[in-house]
């Protein structure tokens, strides 16, 4: 692993960070960082695979635990619906706790002795609850390391497994005081948001505003994502030499797409890298009808071609801001994420690297192949466009 990057001092809050491209890379360093771990290890994914490399980050966990390290595991009820009885009854042996955000759990309404009228009204709420996820993809060591990015805890982002079919994907290693905030939303999230029932506590006001400069966005509140929103649009509209984008689900709202065409029209150099193959297969169709607003105003869009594209970074002039957000309503208006934005320069010229390495592995799509290239799935992405609000 090359050398972590140091980081400006006050008030930003990161001191160092490490950028992973590499699915190996990242498991490899999950797995050094639970082994050194001294007092606790909190984890929140929402997808954790019962899968080889979803074994290995589990046994490392367990052996943490064995040593005496509080282990705390968060994942997703859609995402990781079979952690019960997959990684479950060995997290319950080995002393690990965990906590599952909005499990889908259909069988209450076929098993047990609730009558039909007690079912029914647990019905609308399972259907409330089944469409907010925790899309969320943190892990924090001693409540000092945090690894944050898109990756999943799953073998199809490992390079020594899926070869390069494994999926592009982006995450980083963060030290630092704004671990510390990463810890305390983390904690929030681990006693709220009807993980189980109805319960609310009192948010903490070391985090309620986030770090200094905007440098951790969390949607853990309404607030919150009224303000992230708010930044996404200032962050565009004052963007003044570059906005580079690489999101696997590209389907943003109105006012941000309306942003992203003004700015290319007063000059910014737009470029977006997008999905040639997605694992939601109808979400390029429905990405492809909202092209040709950008190709008009002069932005660049290209279709990213060797496997699934699943990152989520975005340079804007000379910062970074990655995490688990997509571009697309689901992140806006029902998931939990959290990103984080990144404004030291050796950091951004890693991934500007990496995004000039993307689009030489990426085709273009110019305004004349948008008009011709596959009629059916505009037709189709058309059809699917007002239904975007859930996606």
């Amino acid at each position: 692993m090359s050398p972590m990057i140091p980081q400006p001092s006050s008030p930003y809050p990161w001191e160092e960070v490490h950028p992973f491209f590499s699915g190996d890379s990242f498991y490899q360093r999950l797995g050094d960082l639970c082994n050194s771990a001294r007092t606790s290890i909190d984890i929140d994914f929402y997808i954790f695979e019962d899968d080889s490399t979803g074994r290995s980050v589990f046994n490392h966990l367990l052996a943490a635990s064995h040593r005496g390290v509080r282990v705390r595991i968060i994942v997703d009820g859609f995402g990781s619906v079979w952690w019960p009885w997959t990684f479950g009854p060995q997290a319950n042996e080995g002393g690990i706790a965990y906590r599952i955000y909005h499990q889908i759990g259909i069988e209450r309404f076929f098993l047990g002795s609730r009558v039909i009228q007690q079912q029914i009204k647990g019905l609308w709420s399972w259907f409330q609850s089944i469409n907010r996820r925790n899309h969320r993809k943190i892990a924090i060591f001693d409540r000092d390391k945090a690894l944050i990015g898109s990756r999943n805890i799953a073998s199809v982002h490992s390079e020594s497994i899926f070869g390069d079919k494994a999926w592009r994907d982006s995450s980083v290693e963060l030290s630092g005081a704004g671990v510390s905030i990463l810890a305390g939303q983390f904690d929030y999230v681990w006693n709220s948001h009807r993980l189980f029932r109805r319960f609310y506590i009192k948010r903490p006001h070391s985090w309620g505003v986030g770090a200094p400069n905007g440098a951790i966005r969390h949607n853990l509140t309404r607030s919150a994502r009224r303000r992230n929103f708010a930044r996404l649009l200032s962050d565009i509209s004052e963007s003044r030499r570059r906005i580079w984008i690489t999101n696997a689900y590209f389907v943003p709202e109105r006012k941000v797409l309306s942003a992203l065409v003004a700015a290319a029209q007063r000059g910014c150099d737009v470029q977006i890298v997008v999905p040639g193959v997605s694992d939601v297969f109808f979400v390029p169709w429905v990405a492809s009808v909202l092209q040709r607003d950008l190709l008009e105003s002069g932005a660049r869009v290209f279709e990213y071609l060797p496997t699934v594209l699943h990152a989520k970074s975005m340079i804007i002039d000379d910062s970074v801001m990655i995490g688990s957000s997509n571009m697309n309503h689901r992140s806006l208006l029902h998931d939990l994420e959290t990103d984080i934005v990144l404004s030291d320069h050796g950091v951004t010229e890693r991934f500007v690297e990496q995004f000039i390495t993307d689009r030489a592995k990426s085709r273009e799509i110019s305004q004349s192949e948008w008009f011709h290239q596959k009629p059916w799935s505009r037709l189709l992405g058309t059809i699917l466009l007002p239904l975007r609000r859930w996606m």
